[in-house]
């Protein structure tokens, strides 16, 4: 049964180098027609290439615990935006407007919590041991999120010059972060390469990053934007 279970999930993986490439495109109505389509794409790595999948919305994300309810004005709402796993427990991501935004530390059964820090983490990374994440309080930087003694605290790393909205890591430990207005690399020293200065994205909405050799995969809403960093070569994939 188990093994029926995992050819079922295989075949159901869908690779992004499956769709069909198109041209990438500035026109604004074209681009406000891909803004109005219902799903937003999702990379990641699977067998040794890039797959996708429809991003999950904030309350399909599960821990494997049951999360309070929290105040966010006069709401109960969650707003949880992204977790990681580390040693400990759980590094968690609010959203909740002036009243909830901030990165908080669950233990693995969830029944003890502290705040770390009110900031607007859209997602976490890890790179060698350490855990750094994408935050947009203001302009926006990658912070690193560490152990202090007892407690994680979190500390700014790299100022960025856009507010950025998915993040991956290539082979040479390079963050490559997808801001609102650029693609950029951050180099482990936080020396910033411009690699696209003006991006095509600004209202489709950027999610998930996967680096893959030279190749940068992006998944956004209606489709998924590809980039090679040694032919400077960009593909608007699609499923249809």
């Amino acid at each position: 049964m188990f093994i029926i279970c995992l050819a079922a999930n295989a075949q159901n993986t869908v690779f992004v180098d499956e769709w069909k490439s198109h041209k990438v495109t500035t026109d604004l109505d074209s681009l406000n027609i891909y803004a109005q389509d219902k799903t937003d794409w999702m990379v990641y790595s699977s067998e040794g290439k890039i797959a996708v999948k429809p991003e999950l919305k904030a309350n399909e994300r599960k821990l494997p615990f049951v999360l309070p309810p929290a105040r966010f004005g006069t709401k109960k709402y969650s707003g949880l935006k992204a977790f990681i796993e580390v040693s400990d427990g759980f590094l968690v991501s609010f959203t909740g407007g002036e009243y909830g935004d901030k990165i908080s530390w669950y233990s693995k059964n969830g029944q003890e919590s502290y705040f770390i820090a009110k900031v607007v983490v859209l997602d976490f990374i890890k790179r060698d041991d350490k855990i750094y994440a994408i935050e947009a309080t203001e302009k926006g930087s990658v912070i690193e999120v560490k152990k202090q003694g007892e407690k994680w605290v979190s500390a700014e790393s790299v100022k960025l010059p856009y507010l950025p909205e998915a993040i991956g890591i290539d082979n040479n430990k390079n963050f490559i972060v997808a801001t609102s207005d650029n693609l950029i690399q951050v180099a482990p020293d936080g020396t910033i390469k411009t690699l696209i200065a003006e991006g095509f994205w600004s209202i489709l909405y950027p999610n998930s990053l996967v680096v893959k050799g030279d190749d940068i995969y992006v998944g956004m809403r209606k489709g998924v934007f590809k980039y090679n960093r040694v032919t400077k070569k960009q593909e608007w994939l699609m499923n249809d």
